[in-house]
């Protein structure tokens, strides 16, 4: 229980230090970024999970080292997913998604716990867990883009990025500005 205790903190505690590293008040007339938007949950998903993978794995039994693995890849499981969205600052959807995913911590949890008592019953309460959560962090990667895009049509805002055009290979800026 204290190692539960111990990682929902931790995920709270680095969600909230996400949460206050929004941009500030004024440069809300910014437009953000739809490509950043989903690099930063695709990257903060990634990362911490396939790095924590290495550390548990590595440390073999349950040290120091291996909780700082699961701790990483509890973080890239559950809220990596979400950090376009609050880039985006539609935090209601990355909540949302961070919830459903530490419940299915939760029962991945759960189904390990019975592996050995109930083999049956583990695989497809792990299959069902590990389903809603890729599920849930999948669309959360995906849809980080619509929520800049929201943001920007919201605010009315200006979008300026890269662009490429393959017919005449000419490579310079795409400027968008959405009317209210």
């Amino acid at each position: 229980m204290k190692k539960v205790t111990g990682l929902l903190c931790l995920i709270f505690l680095i969600s909230m230090s996400v949460y206050a590293q929004q941009d500030s008040i004024d440069a809300k007339r910014f437009a953000k970024d739809p490509l950043k938007a989903c690099r930063l949950s695709l990257f903060n998903t990634a990362i911490p999970t396939c790095v924590g993978l290495g550390l548990a794995l590595y440390a073999g039994d349950w040290n120091t080292p291996a909780y700082s693995g699961v701790s990483l890849m509890a973080y890239g499981t559950v809220v990596g997913p979400s950090i376009g969205h609050f880039y985006s600052s539609n935090h209601a959807t990355a909540w949302k998604g961070i919830i459903l995913r530490g419940g299915t911590a939760l029962l991945l949890t759960a189904g390990g716990r019975y592996a050995l008592a109930a083999p049956i019953l583990a695989a497809v309460t792990i299959s069902i867990g590990a389903g809603l959560m890729a599920n849930s962090a999948i669309k959360d990667i995906r849809t980080a883009s619509k929520s800049a895009e929201a943001f920007n049509k919201e605010h009315g805002l200006i979008s300026l990025s890269p662009a490429y055009n393959p017919r005449t290979k000419v490579v310079g800026f795409q400027l968008l500005y959405v009317l209210r």
